[in-house]
């Protein structure tokens, strides 16, 4: 707390009257703090969360600070003192000023323990208290009317009492109260920090403040309890406050509760240890579970609430589930005996439900109201963490969550060993839950939500229960009842048991009750309707029942029974539709599209052909009549929905033994039935099975279409035509009329039609098309639904439009058998619609005519379809001349259409009217400059009307767009000139250039009048000037050079003008920051960028004048820091300014502070950085090699750390790569070098970005690679270290400045190419270097596997490596312990030419990397790691293997434990069998 400067001197007179005084509790405690000089203020004790980090033992003696002490312990044990806040306040501030010697002698004293227990019961009763009158009455109180206005008080006198009690009463009593515990919480935090002492454990002055602290487990389990349930009260208040910070500081300060449970006595045993349990247990356990429910919720995961969630886990987990399993283990631990399938043994359940049943008793009537909490993000990625909750039945999935977790099961036989105790515990603490829940709700409707939770955590801990079990449970699903009632299924738990065991459904698993089970479950999906059941629900039983029970009878080889099942249920379905219920209404999850295509996949691998052959023909069989049609009974539908389906596989070749005639036969009575004149509801089936059988029945012996398939076609084009109006349209017609399409679009590219027969079929689809959408312009409905791709789904004319869309889509072919006029019509049609469904684009799900639209006329798929192409071209110039509505829709599209737009009719006089009318918006300019630039570049001249076009004062939207529109009509502009001024004549170009400056002068004298409206006029100003200077001596006008350069100076000081008002503007903006400005933020922005696009034109100018280049630097730091909503694209304009000021310097030196602060690869674009390091080169370049390595010392001696190290670490690897070749080791230019590669290999390994790494390990693989006679020894092993220390910096949790582990495939890639570039370049420099080597391989190899929790290292740094990255280290290994030649022999000579050295290198790396074999095996055993990654690190782990001689294995393997050397056997063997050596010879 903060000391009060003016307070008078303690002495011993004040503190003996503070001894002796009878004042009130607040006048006692303000005399205190005026003796210590300190400020007890109320309001400050949220802020007591800053001191808790600054928790520190101090030395000096406080005997005054003793002395109050001992006094405020003395009145703690008085109830006024206990229920202040700003008595702990100060128990906080004495105990962070005294010594802990003279804390624990003043603590043992005073017997805190039973003070602690004192003061807890007393805030607990007046926590709970309060919390409930604020609860009941809020606005009745005195005390809240204070918070809207004064209260009415008496002018009575007050007591002392009265008087002392004001500084509570300026807050509501509830909130007193309550920060009144949390400054009890904040002193006991600061006391048990210190008894912790993270600086030295073994200080025996916190031995004797542990001392102090430490009672029997029996005396502080009612007090952890206490603490806990008032720490889960005051989270959900906190929590439905959404009062972030409060909730925060209260998880930290509550850690201080399990730490002082961790004081209590210690090496307890026997019946002394179960009776710590029972303590627990009884006091403790059921607030513990609460808190921890509660802190998974909002607790974001911090780290107090980590650590909250731990010590619960651990607590638990201690003292009630390892009891229990140790009296389970102890009776025999064999679980449920389900060997009587009449008479199940139970009695292993019974004694589990009885330790659980007095746990989850709640003594207290005391509820807390848990809704309106919400879930933190982070805890609803995670599944088991449930909503929170205070009703102990609601908290057993929970504690079966701890109990799966506090359980060893991360190999097969701990996974076998724990099955019987956690299937045990699952059915007592369900069978706990049941009875829990039953005398509040007769139903099971409460036990349903719980049992669901439970068989959430079976699922994600992947606890394997037995089939019976999952029996057992399945009586709660009501399916049973489905019958009569299916509304009262419960459909999440049906899915979670079909997830789990859903070889209960199937009647080959043995199970008794399995055909019951299944018949219920088939009755009840009998009746389930789209319609009439909610999406969601319907998706659940489609995707989480009905598609895995297939797949599970498909896995189980009993298909055939599945199929059976389903067409009993198609038939039963057909059967109960009465002419009451239209089919389009509701229909079955049977009929369900993606049901039918999941029966597809699994048919191809679990049905035979011959066992498929007889399904078709009994279907055949089934479906034929006595009428050359197909029957339309239910029995008929069903075989008819298997056809149809089925027909994909069997549809196009046919199938061994399936007879040709019969298929023959069914595609003619198909045929005949789907040209009937009837009602039937399921024709667009056999449209579709039409389509399907057309390979093998529709075509002749040429591969035309037969006389079959012509009649089909015929039929089709009626179906497409005869769609009724908008009113009148059912859902059968329209999805007749649908698959009639894609019927005869199959079959114009299947069958070979003649030429006009096959545009005539075409022809006549897209006018049906085309009358469809002209009926829907009729209509004049905005708001058309969309299509989701589904047939189901499809009830309106307008999804029937996108659907016809689609269709075409698909068949691209089409598009060339279209003639020109009708498929400039439908272009037509399809355009309006488009535009009009553009104004009503909603969110909901599916594809509309619009988006259809933007595909269609989208670059991709218009390459290879020129006819639609040339008929875009022409529909979208004929709405561009004609159509004032559409013009601004037709501008965006035009543009992306792949032709060339002077080949298309009416395009000139289209162009002539876009560039003469003057129509466009500011919004529709952008999409203009593109189309005048596609035509100015087609165009072999420039004609008039595109020059007046861009001559004229095109406006600027004054958004961020505008940046993009600036460019592109920079370019335009720069294009049209420079060709006008290249196709003139000599003797014509004074004329013209005369022209074009009376037009500049115009432009700089509307610049100068400083019009407020925004133009691209200044940009074509600037432009023109440029251009005329540049041609300047070839008008050979002495006049008009000097009328030039004035013009040109006048805009200059125009532009400087403009960057003063910029500068002046962006000020203001940072000291007022007014939200309202920001429009006016954003189009001032805007004519700041307009200016520096005129000051890129006048560079010479510029360069000349110093002020210039000085004012956009000021501009370029006020920008940095502009909280502008347009301050990123004027912070990308400003950069580019200064990075062209710098290209065209020509006294600059790299190392000028100006260019390191400018550039900011950062934020530097793509082809800004290009544009940089281009222009870097080509200085470094013209200068000489001194001056390079000048350069290098420069950038040296300014350092590459900071904002600025990422660009001086480039231009320092620029430098490098331009260096001619270091003629000798030693001399200046290799000392140089050395000293930069020593530098550079700090850098890596103490790098903060993830840029400032990058740059430095390019750097470094520079010098290396084109400098070897600049590397020194010294700097090969620097390089190795660094890679153990980059590696260790990222992996670890305690170094949070080092760049972070999301970056780690960046930096591991990195690091592999750095070593494979010195296993390749220097590896004679590593012969003696093994043990700096090592150790770099060891932290690459450790990195690719998970961190158990033992180790302090950071998962995300697995999580973001993979098999690539064991790929790069398998790589490395190789390399290593299998040289290439180069590598190991000095060129020239200089060794024994009888000396393999190949051989040699493998032998020295064989004795020294077994220890990277000894980690492997040791970090197998301490994280898991993927197949995949295991199989990509074996080649190089075998290379390793084959450099190592016998003895050396033999050595490695004795000095292994017993499962690393289980390992290493595993390993070995693989390497027998499938190693490099094995191919040897």
């Amino acid at each position: 707390m903060a000391p009060i400067k003016d307070a008078v001197g303690p002495s011993q007179e004040a503190l003996l009257n503070l001894e002796k005084s009878t004042a009130s509790p607040d006048a006692q405690l303000d005399q205190a703090a005026h003796i210590l000089r300190l400020d007890l203020s109320i309001d400050t004790f949220t802020g007591s969360a800053d001191h808790l980090n600054k928790i520190s033992d101090p030395t000096r003696p406080a005997p005054k600070e003793q002395w109050v002490l001992r006094w405020l312990l003395k009145r703690l044990k008085t109830k006024p003192y206990r229920l202040h806040p700003r008595s702990f306040l100060l128990l906080q501030n004495l105990v962070q000023r005294l010594p802990r010697k003279a804390i624990a002698v003043v603590l043992a004293d005073y017997k805190f323990p039973q003070l602690l227990k004192d003061i807890v019961e007393d805030l607990d009763g007046a926590v709970v208290q309060s919390l409930q009158q604020d609860t009941a009455a809020p606005s009745d109180s005195e005390t809240s009317a204070t918070l809207d206005r004064s209260p009415v008080r008496p002018k009575k006198r007050k007591r002392d009492s009265d008087v002392g009690n004001e500084a509570s009463q300026n807050l509501p009593q509830p909130a007193v109260v309550v920060a009144a515990y949390v400054s009890f919480l904040d002193s006991l935090y600061t006391l048990t920090a210190l008894a912790k002492g993270r600086e030295n454990n073994a200080d025996i002055s916190q031995i004797h403040l542990r001392q102090s602290l430490r009672t029997e487990p029996m005396v502080i389990a009612p007090i952890l309890g206490k603490l806990l349930r008032l720490s889960a009260r005051l989270v959900a208040k906190f929590a439905r406050e959404k009062n972030a910070s409060e909730l925060q500081h209260l998880l930290k300060v509550t850690t201080s509760a399990f730490t002082l449970w961790d004081f209590k006595k210690q090496n307890v045993g026997g019946n002394e240890k179960n009776d710590v349990n029972v303590s627990f247990s009884e006091h403790c356990f059921l607030e513990a579970l609460r808190l921890y429910r509660l802190v998974l919720c909002v607790g974001d995961m911090s780290e107090s609430a980590e650590f909250i969630v731990h010590s619960v886990e651990k607590l638990i987990a201690l003292h009630v589930v390892i009891p229990a399993r140790s009296a389970f283990i102890s009776r025999g631990g064999s679980g449920i005996d389900y060997s009587k399938d009449d008479d199940p043994d139970w009695s292993a359940v019974q004694p589990v439900t009885a330790t659980f049943k007095p746990l989850l008793e709640d003594k207290s009537s005391q509820s807390v109201d848990c809704s309106g909490i919400e879930a933190s993000p982070q805890s609803e990625k995670n599944v088991c963490i449930f909503a929170p909750t205070w009703r102990p039945a609601e908290l057993v999935p929970t504690l079966f969550n701890i109990i799966a977790r506090s359980v060893p099961r991360n190999s097969f036989r701990r996974q076998a060993g724990e099955a019987s105790w956690l299937e045990t515990a699952f059915v007592a603490l369900a069978e706990l839950a049941y009875s829990m829940t039953k005398p509040i709700s007769r139903s099971t409707s409460e036990f349903i939500p719980l049992l669901e939770q439970l068989f959430i955590v079976v699922r994600t801990r992947k606890i394997k229960l037995s089939l019976h079990t999952f029996l057992t449970h399945a009586a709660y699903t009501s399916l049973l009842k489905g019958k009569d009632k299916p509304q009262d299924v419960h459909w999440n738990l049906t899915a979670l048991l079909v997830e789990l065991g859903v070889d209960i459904f199937l009647p080959n698993s043995g199970l008794k009750d399995s055909q019951r089970l299944l018949d219920a479950l088939l009755h009840t999906l009998s009746q389930i309707r789209s319609r009439q059941t909610g999406q969601g629900q319907y998706q659940l039983i489609k995707s989480g029942v009905v598609i895995p029970l297939l797949r599970a009878f498909a896995a189980a080889r009993d298909l055939p029974f599945f199929i059976q099942q389903w067409h009993g249920q198609l038939r039963e379905v057909e059967a109960s539709r009465e002419s009451t219920l239209p089919f389009e209404d509701a229909y079955s999850v049977w009929e369900d599209e993606d049901v039918a295509t999941a029966f597809r996949e699994v048919m191809k691998t679990s049905l035979s052909e011959s066992q498929l052959g007889s399904i078709i023909q009994g279907a055949i069989n089934t479906v034929a009549s006595t009428t050359e049609t197909l029957a339309t009974s239910p029995e008929s539908y069903a075989s008819i929905v298997l056809l149809e389906i089925t027909s994909d596989i069997w549809g196009h070749h046919g199938i061994p033994g399936l007879q040709i005639e019969l298929v023959a036969a069914l595609a003619k009575a198909n045929s005949k039935t789907v040209l009937l004149q009837n009602t039937t509801h399921w024709k667009w089936r056999l449209w579709r099975l039409a389509r399907k059988l057309l390979p093998i029945t529709l075509k002749d012996s040429r591969n035309g279409p037969n006389d079959l398939a012509q009649t089909l076609e015929r039929g089709a084009l009626e179906v497409t035509q005869s769609v009724q109006p908008l009113a009148d349209a059912e859902s059968n017609s329209l999805r007749e009329s649908l698959e009639a399409c894609r019927f005869l679009l199959q079959a114009t590219k299947d069958l070979e039609h003649g030429s006009s027969e096959g545009e005539e079929i075409v022809q006549s689809l897209l006018g049906n098309i085309t009358k469809l959408f002209q009926t829907l312009l009729a209509s004049k409905e905005k708001h058309m639904s969309r299509w989701n791709g589904r047939i189901e789904d499809l009830t309106s004319l307008g999804q029937l439009g996108a659907a016809y869309i689609v269709c075409m889509m698909e068949f691209p072919g089409t598009w060339h058998r279209v003639p020109v006029k009708a498929l400039e019509e439908f272009v037509d049609c399809f355009l309006l619609l488009a535009s009009r469904t553009k104004e009503s684009e909603t969110s909901s799900k599916g594809a509309s005519v619009y988006q259809l639209w933007e595909v269609v006329v989208s670059y991709d798929y218009l390459l290879d379809v020129a006819p639609l192409c040339s008929a875009l071209a022409q529909v979208l110039f004929r709405h561009l001349e004609s159509d004032s509505g559409q013009r601004l829709f037709v501008l965006g599209f035009l543009p992306r259409i792949p032709v060339r737009l002077h080949g298309v009719n009416g395009a000139k006089d289209a162009m002539t009217s876009l560039m003469k009318g003057n129509f466009c918006s500011a919004q529709a300019i952008p999409d203009a400059i593109s189309l005048v630039s596609k035509w100015c570049r087609e165009s072999t001249t420039i004609d008039t009307a595109a020059k007046d076009w861009i001559i004229s004062a095109l406006p600027l939207q004054g958004s961020s767009d505008d940046i993009y529109t600036l460019q592109a009509f920079r370019t335009l502009a720069e294009s049209v000139f420079q060709r006008e001024f290249q196709e003139c004549s000599p003797a014509e170009l004074p004329k013209l250039l005369k022209k074009y400056c009376k037009i500049a002068s115009r432009g700089v004298s509307a610049v100068e009048e400083q019009n407020k409206k925004l133009s691209l006029g200044p940009v074509l100003t600037a432009v023109l000037l440029r251009n005329l200077w540049e041609r300047r001596e070839e008008a050979q006008d002495a006049k008009l050079e000097k009328d030039i350069a004035h013009q040109r100076q006048k805009l200059l000081q125009c532009v400087l003008d403009g960057l003063d008002a910029g500068k002046q503007l962006l000020q203001d903006d940072e000291e007022e920051e007014e939200e309202e400005e920001e429009e006016l933020d954003t189009r001032a922005a805007i004519a700041l960028v307009v200016t520096f696009y005129m000051l890129k034109e006048l560079q010479d100018l510029v360069l000349e004048n110093r002020k210039a280049g000085k004012r956009v630097t000021e501009i370029y730091k006020i920008v940095q820091g502009t909280s502008l909503r347009s301050g990123h694209f004027l912070h990308k304009a400003v950069r580019q300014q200064l990075l062209v000021e710098f290209s065209n310097e020509d006294g600059l030196v790299l190392d000028d502070a100006r260019l390191v602060q400018a550039v900011d690869l950062q934020q530097l674009y793509a082809d800004e950085q290009e544009q940089f390091v281009r222009d870097t080169t080509a200085k470094l370049e013209a200068m000489s090699n001194a001056e390079r390595l000048q350069t290098i010392r420069k950038l040296q001696d300014h350092g590459f750390d900071g904002p600025t190290g990422p660009c001086r670490l480039l231009m320092g690897g620029l430098a490098v790569s331009t260096l001619d070749e270091i003629p000798e080791r030693g001399g200046e230019e290799a000392q140089t070098l050395s000293s930069l590669c020593t530098a550079v290999t700090n850098v890596i390994q103490d790098s903060q970005t993830v840029e400032q790494f990058s740059f430095a390990a390019e750097c470094l693989d520079v010098i290396l690679r084109l400098h070897p006679r600049g590397v020194s020894q010294y700097n090969i092993d620097k390089c190795l270290s660094a890679v153990s220390t980059t590696i260790s910096n990222i992996s670890s949790t305690e170094f949070p400045g080092k760049v972070s582990a999301e970056f780690a495939s960046t930096i591991y890639t990195r690091l592999c190419r750095l070593l494979g570039t010195l296993f390749g370049l220097y590896r004679q420099q590593l012969g003696g270097r093994f043990h700096v080597l090592v150790p770099a391989l060891q932290c690459l190899l450790q990195a690719l596997f998970i961190p158990s929790r033992k180790r302090k290292r950071n998962a995300t740094l697995t999580l973001a490596l993979g098999v690539p990255h064991a790929v790069m280290f398998s790589r490395l290994l190789s390399s290593l312990c299998d040289p290439t030649v180069s590598a190991v022999s000095r060129p020239g000579g200089g060794h024994d030419g009888l000396v393999d050295q190949t051989k040699k290198a493998k032998l020295i790396a064989g004795q020294h990397l077994r220890i990277v074999i000894e980690s492997y095996t040791a970090n197998m055993l301490d994280g898991p790691i993927s197949a995949e990654t295991k199989a990509a690190l074996a080649p190089g782990l075998y290379a390793v293997l084959d450099a190592m001689s016998t003895d050396t294995k033999r050595a490695l393997n004795a000095s292994l434990d017993v499962s690393s050397r289980a390992i290493f056997k595993t390993l070995h063997d693989d390497y027998v069998k499938f190693g490099k050596w094995n191919n040897k010879g």
